[in-house]
């Protein structure tokens, strides 16, 4: 796997990346789960474009407000709602599915017995009344695009619930936090799996559990330059081949599925 090229910065400093359009190089804003689960930097880096490529952690939001800006010259996000919100306002720009993983509900070993076999919301509304601890990231992620719409379904309202610890930080941290609190928490897959944290946690056995997909798509504005290249090639024969070794090296099995639409 190369490396060389690919910068990851888990904060954001717009004033670092020198803008889009940058002769230099093209600056990829990419949600926090795929940095921190190494999905992005792993395609990044066998794509033939990681010479040019930045890559930036941002949440969905961030990531769209970066290209809106002229900041980033492509986005990978996963919040579908407000993507929909960023191209109805923005029709000029270009989108393209790329790979989808899942979101599971992970607690502490000792507690999950309790939840399996529940739905998603089911379970958060147990969550709610036994008031076990859970802890959000609260960001303008879609994990908490996700997350908000199980809360919904859930009928639960959590406003200044004692039980609820909000982060508004990435998925990486706020795991960390979920494990120090004991709590439970509504995470990407792929980083679970990927973290040294994965064994002081467990997932939740939900009755729904395929029905959470965590759909990544790219978007960008100008047809030009790298980063319609390499959307290109992740969609590529060639890309779904490194998609295939990337699950191999970095989980160990098939987490991140081609998806092509």
């Amino acid at each position: 796997m190369r490396r060389h090229g690919v910068l990851v910065a888990l904060t954001l400093v717009v004033a670092a990346c020198g803008g889009a359009g940058d002769a230099e190089s093209t600056v990829v804003a990419a949600g926090t789960t795929i940095v921190d689960n190494g999905v992005v930097e792993y395609l990044v880096a066998e794509s033939p474009f990681a010479e040019s490529m930045n890559v930036l952690a941002a949440t969905s939001a961030e990531a769209l407000t970066l290209l809106e800006q002229g900041a980033a010259d492509l986005a990978i996000v996963h919040a579908p709602d407000r993507l929909a919100t960023f191209l109805q306002q923005n029709p000029q720009a270009q989108s393209a599915v790329l790979f989808q993983s899942r979101f599971v509900l992970v607690g502490p070993p000792d507690k999950v017995a309790e939840y399996d076999g529940l739905s998603a919301p089911e379970a958060f509304a147990k969550l709610a009344l036994r008031g076990d601890a859970f802890v959000t990231r609260a960001d303008g992620s879609g994990t908490y695009e996700s997350e908000s719409k199980v809360w919904e379904a859930s009928g639960v309202d959590r406003t200044g619930a004692a039980w609820l610890t909000t982060t508004g930080q990435g998925m990486g941290f706020t795991l960390q936090v979920a494990v120090d609190r004991e709590a439970f928490i509504w995470v990407e897959e792929g980083t679970l799996v990927g973290s040294p944290l994965a064994n002081r946690v467990q997932a939740v056995e939900l009755a729904d559990a395929d029905s959470y997909p965590n759909i990544y798509t790219a978007v960008w504005l100008d047809s030009g330059g790298d980063a319609g290249s390499l959307v290109g090639w992740i969609r590529s024969p060639e890309g779904d081949n490194a998609i295939a070794a990337m699950n191999d090296a970095l989980f160990g099995r098939r987490l991140v599925v081609q998806v092509r639409g």
